[in-house]
């Protein structure tokens, strides 16, 4: 219940940034189209125009990597603003109200710690980092990197908005394996109900992929590309910095990059641990079959529906989300890095 209460309150915040497309739909679609003109306009005109002369001063690959990561952080901002009330309003709104329907909502302490502490927390990093680069740069970074810190933000968001969803998954199979506890102990199994739950989470599963499918891509696009970009700053002074800037710029830079790919990371983990959950399922179904030998037949078909109807978190098509996502961000980001360093001492 305590999920569902943290995904109203984040929904109902949400709709200042206007990802939660809660108004109406004339309405929604102006106040969509004004939020990523405000967003996406100064961080284009920053990408194409103000930062060339920073991009002069560093090498090829890394003026690509900073752009690519320009154009990632827009197409995010863009996709999240635009698709829920241009295109995806349908399967959001009925997404929504599976999700929240018949749950008593009561906000109470706890939701609003559990809300306030990461958002605290990283608009803290935010502004250390702030304070850092306007130190450096003066007034020349709220032209140059301001709005990409707001698009930044509205990613955290957005992926803890993500990981509360998933949460709700991985309590709905909960759920299920105590029903099947229950049953077991009791010695009676109800096959066509728990049929019905398997099935029903399987139908938001599939919504939840074709919804956010590519902000998740571009999530852990992003997360990778800047985990690649700050460590080679670390390793390189590459604006020449001196001393008590350069140990500003490293903490500025590792907060903000530890804060995006934490979030990051709980979103890959917490997908992993909807399958764990499914592994329990599966594993209690079998001890049921055990018990009940005239229920054989009936346990054997909900053992094939949960088979046949195993969740799969999906970014947008292109692989799968679990524990092994990691080793291969890991392998990538190991990868590029290796191919910076040579590339940096050809030149």
């Amino acid at each position: 219940m305590t999920d569902h209460n943290l995904l109203r309150l984040i929904v109902t915040i949400g709709e200042f940034f206007a990802m939660t497309p809660s108004r109406p739909k004339t309405r929604a679609k102006i106040y969509a189209l004004c939020v990523v003109t405000a967003l996406v306009t100064p961080s284009a005109l920053s990408i194409i125009y103000y930062r060339q002369p920073i991009y002069a001063k560093i090498s090829e690959t890394k003026s690509i990597v900073a752009m690519v990561m320009g154009t990632i952080v827009n197409a995010f901002s863009c996709y999240t603003v635009l698709a829920p009330v241009l295109c995806k309003r349908q399967q959001y709104c009925q997404l929504m109200s599976k999700l929240l329907g018949n749950h008593q909502l009561v906000y109470n302490c706890h939701t609003f710690g559990r809300f306030l502490a990461p958002n605290l927390t990283y608009l803290l990093v935010a502004l250390y980092s702030g304070y850092v680069w306007t130190d450096i740069l003066g007034f020349g970074y709220f032209r140059e990197y301001l709005a990409e810190a707001v698009q930044l933000y509205f990613q955290f968001y957005y992926t803890y908005f993500l990981c509360v969803i998933v949460c709700i998954f991985r309590g709905k199979y909960r759920n299920i394996n105590l029903l099947l506890t229950e049953q077991l102990q009791n010695r009676r199994f109800f096959a066509k109900k728990m049929e019905g739950l398997v099935c029903s989470i399987k139908e938001l599963n599939m919504i939840f992929n074709e919804f956010f499918g590519w902000p998740i891509i571009m999530i852990i696009l992003y997360s990778s590309l800047m985990v690649l970009n700050y460590i080679d700053e670390v390793f390189n002074n590459n604006f020449g910095y001196d001393k008590k800037q350069y140990i500003g710029v490293v903490v500025a830079n590792v907060g903000v990059a530890f804060m995006i790919n934490v979030g990051t990371v709980t979103l890959i983990l917490s997908c992993d641990a909807v399958l764990e959950e499914v592994k329990t399922t599966l594993l209690l179904a079998y001890k049921i079959r055990q018990v009940f030998p005239n229920e054989k037949k009936n346990i054997s078909e909900f053992i094939n529906v949960v088979l046949n109807n195993y969740p799969d978190f999906s970014a947008a098509g292109f692989f799968s989300i679990n524990k092994t996502t990691l080793l291969q961000i890991i392998g990538n980001v190991t990868t590029f890095f290796i191919i910076i360093i040579q590339f940096n001492n050809k030149h």
